[in-house]
């Protein structure tokens, strides 16, 4: 997994996550014409930049006649942003020679990409320590009242949201969440369950305030 940097580019491209390791790594979704492509761009930390495109099959066809023109761009665009407007760019220009078929038009798991983006929008992407180049592994953290932190581990399954996520936080008490399994989707999601977490800190430190004052009146 790698270390979570921030969420978007620009409102140009607001699937699009981004994450650091050994090369800076901008992967999620781009629409063009109401298609959804799945790419993965790797941009090298080199003295001299050099981007790397990984496409899913369906790009990987409709830029096959332009590999000379995606060489170049990987040698002359100046940032990330750039290379990916101008891929946008070509990608359109591409398919408005050959039009993508009407089954190709969306990618399987990208209404569940584009929901749980949203979702996370809601919390906020501060609160997000870490999160998994797949969308399905996430890492809140939480500060309390004492300034302590606490970390909520999130793992979405691919039938979400009609199977609740695997969620878990270190506490001396078992924290569990409300879900109606799809049936109320304004609370089946991953923005409810934080805020229940939180309410669920604010409550653990309540009993223990308490607790503590029983004791020292004894």
């Amino acid at each position: 997994m790698s270390s979570f940097l921030a969420t978007c580019l620009s409102k140009e491209f607001p699937s699009l996550l981004v994450h650091t390791s050994q090369s800076e790594v901008f992967q999620g979704i781009i629409s063009v014409f109401e298609v959804d492509y799945f790419v993965r761009v790797e941009v090298e930390r080199t003295r001299h930049q050099k981007v790397k495109l990984f496409a899913d099959n369906q790009l990987r066809q409709v830029l096959e006649p332009y590999s000379s023109i995606l060489a170049r761009l990987s040698e002359t665009c100046e940032s990330a942003e750039d290379y990916l407007l101008n891929l946008r760019l070509l990608i359109s220009r591409a398919t408005a020679v050959t039009p993508v078929s009407e089954a190709g038009r969306k990618l399987p798991g990208s209404n569940l990409y584009r929901r749980l983006f949203d979702e996370l929008n809601q919390v906020g992407w501060g609160c997000i320590l870490s999160i998994s180049e797949d969308l399905k592994e996430i890492t809140f953290e939480l500060v309390d009242a004492k300034g302590r932190k606490h970390l909520l581990r999130c793992v979405v399954t691919d039938d979400y949201p009609s199977q609740a996520p695997l969620c878990s936080i270190e506490a001396p008490v078992n924290f569990s969440f409300s879900w109606f399994k799809g049936s109320q989707p304004e609370n089946d999601n991953i923005a409810n369950i934080y805020w229940q977490c939180v309410q669920f800190i604010r409550e653990q430190q309540e009993f223990a305030k308490e607790f503590v004052q029983k004791d020292s009146s004894r």
